[in-house]
């Protein structure tokens, strides 16, 4: 080969690897758009039982009873929430509801029944009143996946009186869990 042929070679590949190299870019023509997204996170507060039907056995009129539950409050509202406790009606009563069991303090050899939980740590007559059983100012809210929440221990305690009349009694309480008002809301 001339010197001539090898030159004009070498400045075909030289000039092949220079287009090569040239970025994609400048080849095509090019055009880019930003979408921007946005999600609202809508608050959120939970109360649950761990049981909801709770079989406290027989009772005696010298012997209370007792049982209970785990009660967990989850909430996203970073201002907290206030959760209280009531009993649904005035009595535990038999299914006719002709006999019952009074909400008042139980006590050995008294007919009574009542609950204890969260800040309240003996057992109180039950009230068809909302009582207060958690007032949380504040909250962390819980993290990816997460399971967090407030837990309280629910107790009831049933007594009865010598000439109680032998039945099945039932009754019932209402757990409420509401969120704070922020303070930065009218």
């Amino acid at each position: 080969m001339s010197k001539m042929v090898k030159t004009i070679a070498t400045l075909g590949v030289v000039a092949g690897l220079g287009i090569s190299a040239m970025p994609l870019s400048a080849y095509a023509l090019e055009d880019s758009e930003t979408v921007n997204l946005n999600v609202q996170v809508g608050e959120m507060i939970e109360i649950a039982a761990e049981k909801t039907n709770i079989d406290l056995g027989e009772v005696s009129n010298t012997q209370n009873v007792t049982g209970g539950t785990k009660i967990k409050v989850r909430t996203n509202v970073t201002n907290g929430y206030t959760a209280t406790i009531r009993a649904s009606q005035r009595a535990l009563e038999t299914a006719d509801k002709v006999n019952t069991i009074p909400n008042v303090k139980p006590a050995t050899g008294v007919s009574g029944w009542g609950y204890k939980i969260g800040s309240i740590t003996d057992i109180m007559a039950a009230s068809t009143a909302d009582t207060q059983f958690a007032n949380v100012t504040s909250v962390t809210p819980p993290t990816t996946g997460s399971t967090d929440g407030d837990e309280y221990d629910l107790g009831f305690e049933v007594s009865v009186a010598p000439n109680q009349p032998a039945g099945t009694y039932s009754g019932s309480v209402i757990l409420t869990a509401t969120a704070n008002a922020s303070s930065t809301q009218p």
